[in-house]
């Protein structure tokens, strides 16, 4: 028996995410109008983190009916991701599910309320690694679990001390924070400029113990910001004296350095997400996850 969600409990949940795929690849509109005036067009869908029944995909034995039927079991999808992660369930397992949920519940709040050219205005279309710095791409972000219990799909791990000499670091050449390298993209039809940058922590958290490349676009400039205690929810800015002028349907690209970082974080686990200020708001990357050793 399949214990499904009710009309109440999907029209919450699409609602939570501004009616958008919770893919953050994705992010399609999944409603719009109808030819008949009285209806509405859908193409999303409420699909279930772990399965509505036995045999389903990422099926968990362990939950009860009312658990199965709930919306913190829930994620909403365009009919296209919906399929897509029920095909691969190896792929896309619940703790990915529930990490893009409350990642797409978070920019829908930052997003409610503004026009929607800006929207679209920042994008942040890359995301690596400075080679100038003791880091290095994560290799266990399926084994990291946030406050949420998610599992984030970009992040980084600093280097450890025995593994220098193997990879050629020196902490004369290389810096011991990181310098991340970040191209920053304007899909409208005016200039976008760029007053200050920073970060803001999501969640620190001490436990034992990716994109595209964008090197082609030239950098801006190379900046630092001098990080102090992360606090979840606190923003961390530096105001540019010279702001960075995005141009129509152009991309910028800047480097930026979290001097201090290791010491501002009490655990050895930290998510954070990356911010610009532009156009008189706030507009923020996907969740980055940075391990400490």
């Amino acid at each position: 028996m399949r214990h499904e969600f009710t009309q109440r409990t999907k029209h919450i949940l699409a609602s939570r995410v501004g009616w958008r795929c919770s893919n953050p690849e994705c992010r399609a509109a999944t409603t719009g109008p109808n030819s008949d005036r009285t209806r509405t067009s859908n193409i999303g869908h409420a699909s279930h983190i772990t399965a509505a029944a036995l045999g389903g995909p990422r099926f968990d034995s362990k939950l009860y009916k009312f658990q199965r039927r709930d919306i913190a079991n829930a994620i909403w999808l365009c009919a296209n991701c919906a399929k897509k992660v029920d095909d691969d369930p190896q792929r896309y397992g619940a703790a990915t599910l529930w990490f893009w949920r409350q990642d797409a519940e978070d920019l829908a709040d930052s997003e409610k309320g503004r026009p929607i050219d800006l929207i679209q205005s920042v994008r942040f279309a890359s995301i690596q690694l400075s080679p100038s710095c003791m880091w290095r791409s994560a290799h266990r972000l399926l084994k990291v679990r946030t406050a949420h219990g998610g599992s984030p799909d970009l992040g980084f791990h600093q280097v450890p001390a025995h593994a220098w000499e193997a990879l050629k670091l020196s902490t004369e050449s290389h810096s011991l924070d990181p310098i991340l390298d970040i191209a920053i993209s304007n899909d409208t039809d005016r200039t976008t400029v760029i007053s200050a940058l920073g970060l803001v922590p999501l969640h620190v958290w001490t436990v034992l113990k990716g994109l595209p490349g964008a090197y082609k676009i030239p950098v801006v400039d190379k900046y630092a910001i001098d990080v102090t205690r992360l606090v979840p929810g606190v923003p961390q800015m530096l105001n540019l004296p010279d702001p960075i002028a995005v141009p129509s349907h152009g991309t910028g690209r800047y480097v930026l350095c979290l001097r201090g970082f290791r010491q501002a974080a009490d655990g050895n686990e930290t998510l954070i997400r990356l911010a610009v200020y532009a156009n008189n708001a706030n507009w923020f990357s996907r969740a980055i996850y940075f391990g400490l050793y």
